[in-house]
């Protein structure tokens, strides 16, 4: 499912950078592409919007400041894995609570107090926020390095700092890759 619509928001992200009438569209934002950035920013994060956002950023690259696009955009990705930690943190983990009693009753409460001590034992502490960061960092879509994240028990204003250092890197990258071999 999630590899479906990454392969499908790829294919949308081409048409978009592609599309003369998208591109058009795009750089005749005039006074609101500091707005359309920042809405770029927050595509960055999802599996199905990511390659849209991309194909933006690299759009918007050709009439935006260099530095004013990274730290639009980077507002952006910080509000959208915000609002993706929020929905993880708020609602899924919450109907998460039901299945795990669940689980308990099927397979036995000792196996799942086995797994839970395994996700707690001193290598996954640190280990799911480093994988989280890298997925973070990369221009892959965030919700699951989010969602790491969240299992670990992050607080929201570390997750933010996070989200703040390691988009900033990814978006950089991004636009200097564009830079080094433009298409």
């Amino acid at each position: 499912k999630n590899l479906s619509l990454l392969i499908l928001g790829s294919v949308f992200g081409i048409f978009i950078y592609k599309s003369s009438f998208f591109n058009q569209l795009i750089l005749n934002l005039g006074s609101f592409s500091h707005l359309g950035a920042l809405f770029a920013g927050i595509l960055y994060d999802t599996t199905f919007t990511v390659s849209a956002s991309i194909a933006m950023i690299l759009i918007l690259a050709k009439t935006l400041p260099y530095w004013q696009l990274i730290l639009i955009t980077t507002v952006g990705a910080v509000i959208g894995d915000y609002l993706v930690f929020k929905f993880i943190k708020d609602g899924l983990i919450k109907e998460l609570i039901p299945i795990e009693k669940a689980l308990e009753d099927e397979v036995g409460r000792s196996r799942i107090h086995y797994l839970k001590h395994l996700f707690h034992s001193r290598y996954f502490h640190w280990t799911l926020p480093v994988v989280a960061v890298i997925m973070i960092g990369s221009p892959l879509p965030n919700e699951f390095g989010i969602s790491l994240l969240g299992a670990s028990g992050i607080r929201t204003k570390s997750l933010l700092l996070i989200s703040l250092v390691f988009n900033f890197i990814g978006i950089n990258l991004i636009l200097l890759s564009s830079r080094l071999w433009p298409m």
